[in-house]
C-alpha cells in the first residue's frame, strides 16, 4: 500500500475537512479517510490500525467535539504509539490535549488567515522520501484531486454558499475556485469568488471576479450587486450606484438592490433619495429590521425624528435584540430634549452590550442632562474603564465633577483631555473657565 495522509475528523467538520483533503491532495498526497475507504463489514477498528501504520502522518482537525470525541482521541494516540507523524490542526478553539499541545499545532481558527503553506511543508518534511515532483504551494493552478469521487460543480457552488453563510471566507473561496476549475465558465461560481474576496477585503481581485461574472452573464443580478458593494468598499459610491441600478433594471422585485441603491445615497449625502430607496425596499420585504433601522436613520438625518421613532420601534418590534436600533432610539428622544425616555433605550443598548463605550456615553451624558450628576460621574467612570484614551470622555467626566462642584477634579478631567488632544476646544474652554473661577493661572 502507497504511503498516506490518515484524516482524522468529526462528522460534524465534514465540510472544512473536505476542503482540507482537496488542499492536501491537490499538493500531491494521497489520503485516507475511514469514511469512504473502508468496506460494509469490515472490522472498522482493524481497518483503521492498519490505514494508520500505513500512514506517514496523521492530520487530527481538533474541534470541541473532536476533542470529546473517543474514536478521534483513539486515532490520534494509536498513530502517535506507533511513531507516525501526528500533525494537529486547531479547527474551533478547544483546550487540547497536553501531548498535542507539544506538537505545535497549526492554528485555523481565523477564517482569514490559514497556514495552508505551513501544513503542506510540514507534510513534506514528513515524508520518508519526498517525489521530486511535488511543489510546497500551488494555490494558484491547482490540481483536481484524482479519484472517483470527485464533487461536481453544484457541490462546490453549494459548499461555497455554506461557507458564505458562516462568513469563512477563505474556505469559501477555496470552494469557488474548485467550481471554476470543474467550468470556466460558470458566472454563478465567479460571482460567489467575488463574495469570498470582498469578505477577505481583497477588494481589487473580487471587482475583477465580478466584471468577470458579468462578461459571462450580463443578466445576473447577484453580480451586478457583488460589484455594487465592492464598489461602495472602495468609496466609488457613484459607480456603485449605477451598478445597483443596473441590478433594478434587471429585476425592480429585488428588495436589497432598492437597499443598497439607499446606501449609495446616503454615501453621496443625498437623504432626500436615501428614503424613498430604503421605502420600496420596505414594500418589498416589511419584516426586515435593517431596513427599518436604516430608514429611522434617514429620517433623524432629515430632522424627522418623530417619524424616526416610529422606524425604530418597527425595527425593535421585529427584532427586540437588534442592539443599534436601541440606540438610535435614544438618540432620536434626545434629538426631542426627552431624556427621561432617552435614559431606558440607552440602558437597554447597554443591557444587551455591556462593554460598549460609546453607549456608557450616551447614558452618562442623558444622566447629566437630567442633573443626576452623580450617576452621570458612575457611567463616564465605566466609559473610561473601556476607551482611557478618549479626549471627549474625560471632558464629559470633567463637566460632571464640575457640576458636583469638585473643582479640583474636574481640573485633573479637563488636563487629561488635554493630554490626549490638546486642540480639543471644549476642554480648553473649561479649563480656562474653571481656572478664572478658582482665581488661578495656568502655568502650564
Amino acid at each position: 500500500m502507497d504511503k498516506h495522509v490518515f484524516i482524522s475528523y468529526k462528522h460534524e467538520d465534514s465540510d472544512f475537512a473536505e476542503v482540507l483533503i482537496y488542499r492536501v491532495e491537490k499538493a500531491g498526497f494521497q489520503t485516507w479517510v475511514d469514511s469512504d475507504k473502508l468496506a460494509a463489514g469490515e472490522d472498522w477498528r482493524n481497518g483503521i490500525d492498519e490505514s494508520i501504520r500505513n500512514a506517514f502522518a496523521l492530520i487530527v482537525i481538533m474541534t470541541p467535539e473532536a476533542k470529546a470525541s473517543e474514536y478521534v482521541t483513539y486515532e490520534w494516540a494509536f498513530a502517535w504509539g506507533a511513531g507516525i507523524k501526528v500533525i494537529p490542526v486547531l479547527y474551533k478553539s478547544t483546550q487540547l490535549h497536553p501531548r498535542l499541545e507539544a506538537l505545535q499545532y497549526l492554528d485555523f481558527t481565523s477564517r482569514t488567515n490559514r497556514p495552508w503553506d505551513a501544513l503542506l511543508n510540514v507534510l513534506k518534511r514528513a515524508m520518508p522520501i519526498a517525489p521530486p515532483d511535488i511543489p510546497l504551494t500551488n494555490q494558484e493552478h491547482p490540481l483536481l484531486p484524482q479519484n472517483n469521487n470527485q464533487p461536481t460543480i453544484e457541490s462546490w457552488l453549494e459548499k461555497g454558499a455554506i461557507f458564505l453563510e458562516r462568513k469563512d471566507y477563505e474556505l469559501a473561496l477555496e470552494a469557488y475556485r474548485q467550481a471554476i476549475l470543474l467550468d470556466h465558465n460558470d458566472a454563478l461560481a465567479y460571482s460567489g469568488k467575488s463574495e469570498a474576496l470582498r469578505g477577505l477585503e481583497r477588494y481589487k481581485e473580487a471587482l475583477d471576479a465580478s466584471n468577470q461574472a458579468i462578461s459571462l452573464n450580463p443578466s445576473l443580478v447577484e453580480a451586478w450587486n457583488d460589484k455594487g458593494n465592492i464598489l461602495i468598499d472602495l468609496e466609488r459610491h457613484k459607480d456603485a450606484l449605477a451598478a445597483y441600478e443596473q441590478v433594478l433594471r434587471l429585476d425592480s422585485s429585488v428588495a436589497f438592490a432598492w437597499y443598497n441603491k439607499g446606501n449609495a445615497f446616503w454615501n453621496l449625502n443625498r437623504y432626500e433619495d436615501v428614503l424613498p430607496a430604503y421605502e420600496q425596499a420596505l414594500h418589498l420585504d416589511p419584516n426586515n429590521a435593517i431596513y427599518w433601522n436604516d430608514k429611522g436613520a434617514t429620517l433623524s438625518k432629515l430632522k424627522r425624528y418623530e417619524d424616526a421613532l416610529t422606524a425604530y420601534d418597527q425595527a425593535l418590534h421585529l427584532d427586540p435584540s437588534y442592539i443599534l436600533a436601541w440606540r438610535n432610539k435614544g438618540n432620536a428622544f434626545w434629538n426631542l430634549n426627552r431624556y427621561k425616555d432617552a435614559l431606558p433605550a440607552y440602558e437597554q443598548a447597554l443591557h444587551l452590550d455591556p462593554n460598549n463605550a460609546i453607549y456608557w456615553n450616551d447614558k452618562g451624558q442623558t444622566l447629566s442632562k437630567l442633573k443626576r450628576y452623580e450617576d452621570a460621574l458612575a457611567a463616564y467612570d465605566q466609559t473610561l474603564r473601556l476607551n482611557p484614551d478618549n479626549a471627549v470622555y474625560w471632558d464629559n467626566k470633567g463637566d460632571s465633577l464640575f457640576y458636583l462642584e469638585r473643582y479640583e477634579d474636574a481640573l485633573a478631567a479637563y488636563e487629561q483631555a488635554l493630554r490626549l488632544d490638546p486642540t480639543y476646544t471644549f476642554a480648553q474652554n473649561s479649563k480656562a473657565f474653571l481656572l478664572e473661577l478658582l482665581d488661578r493661572t495656568d502655568k502650564s
